[in-house]
């Protein structure tokens, strides 16, 4: 994994399981891509998005939503993408944490 994929799956899996202010600094109702794209905007390393959002699209399956489009849109709606259990074990697992 690269370091800013690891980087990016850390900071996200902190903010969710602390306090998951909206965009302070991740969007509670966006999944883990458009996260990571608005997440490497304020990084300013431009060179870094196409790999990055490309590893973490071939870590997920090249899937639009791995985790379910009925569970993606439901969490959606209720802004709370980050309190997916789905989302959060597979972060874990990507990190060994």
């Amino acid at each position: 994994m690269s370091p800013e994929l690891r980087k990016f799956l850390t900071e996200w899996l902190e903010w969710a399981t602390t306090d998951a202010i909206q965009d302070k600094p991740f969007d509670r109702r966006w999944g883990l891509c458009t996260n990571l794209l608005d997440w490497i905007d304020r990084q300013k390393d431009y060179l870094a998005v196409y790999q990055t959002e490309k590893e973490l699209r071939e870590l997920l399956g090249n899937e639009p939503y791995p985790f379910g489009d009925l569970n993606y849109f439901n969490h959606e709606e209720n802004q709370n993408q980050h309190e997916d259990n789905n989302r959060i074990a597979w972060i874990k697992e990507q990190l060994n944490v």
